[in-house]
């Protein structure tokens, strides 16, 4: 797999395999080797914010670069700065339009002489600036921005070599997002979507903490259905299980602000309340009242 790398990241540097030792082969704006290198530092990343700050040092660095800049979409798909190198200007602390269009797009932008002169004075208009998408099968993540003065190796060459890093960023990336789904999979029930008794205990340790803090009260508050198994001994389990999704969707829809609901097992459900008894008699009335139809 390691050569394979080594192969890819060659190809797209302009050299062959065939050319030598890829250790001993200087060409381009980086070796191979220290590329593969690269990727590996990359692989050991399992934050996104990292992997950003590691990527604009990289593009910086190897390109001999004014700056560097890598942007993430958040939750929204708006995107945010979360790396930067070199000498950016203020107004780049957001996304310039070059970077919003790349990412949009899906495909390199770069910016013409009279772009330049308007959004980067500080350098020449013949210098290099382009954005590239930072994307993968399995989605868009964000962008790269790289201002380049001059390169020996030709705006192509650097093209090609920040395609690679952002490739290499949203392999990692994405590592790092499936990573993040499995960890909120292994605390989510399967069946009705809620909190498991892992999130339970882990939520409650926390709420606890926070309000032995602040001297603040929590209640806990316990259900379970009536009869449930009779409709499971007479209608069978895929009926039970319809009956339960629409239990904890219905509760769900009875909660507020302070109110978190968790599956315990079987037809047992929990609430966390923020608030003393009083607190939690109401949220249990509610949420009989809401289930009873």
């Amino acid at each position: 797999m390691l050569d394979a790398a080594r192969s890819t990241i060659a190809r797209a540097a302009g050299a062959s395999p065939a050319d030598g030792p890829l250790d001993a082969r200087p060409r381009g704006l980086a070796t191979a080797s220290e590329l593969v290198e690269f990727a590996l530092e990359l692989g050991k990343s399992l934050d996104s914010s990292l992997t950003a700050g590691l990527v604009a040092h990289r593009l910086a660095r190897s390109t001999r670069g004014a700056f560097s800049a890598v942007y993430l979409a958040d939750a929204d798909g708006s995107l945010v700065l979360q790396g930067r190198a070199g000498d950016l200007a203020a107004e780049q602390l957001q996304p310039p339009p070059l970077v919003e269009l790349a990412f949009s797009h899906g495909c390199v932008e770069v910016a013409t002489e009279a772009e330049i002169a308007g959004a980067f004075p500080h350098l020449a208009p013949t210098s290099l600036v382009a954005a590239l998408p930072i994307l993968s099968w399995e989605g868009r993540f964000g962008a790269v921005l790289v201002g380049v003065p001059s390169s020996a190796e030709g705006d192509e060459a650097v093209l090609r070599f920040v395609s690679v890093v952002a490739d290499l960023a949203a392999a990692s990336l994405a590592n790092t997002q499936r990573l993040r789904d499995s960890s909120a999979e292994a605390r989510r029930d399967a069946l009705t979507g809620l909190g498991n008794q892992r999130a339970f205990h882990e939520y409650v340790d926390a709420a606890l903490e926070e309000a032995s803090v602040e001297g603040r009260e929590l209640t806990l508050v316990l259900f379970d259905l009536d009869d449930f198994k009779q409709i499971n001994d007479r209608e069978g389990h895929l009926v039970g299980d319809r009956v339960l999704r629409e239990a904890a969707r219905l509760t769900l829809g009875a909660l507020r602000i302070g109110e978190e609901a968790f599956r315990m097992g079987g037809e047992e459900f929990a609430i966390v309340v923020e608030g003393g008894r009083d607190a939690g008699k109401r949220v249990a009335e509610r949420v009989r009242k809401t289930l009873a139809g």
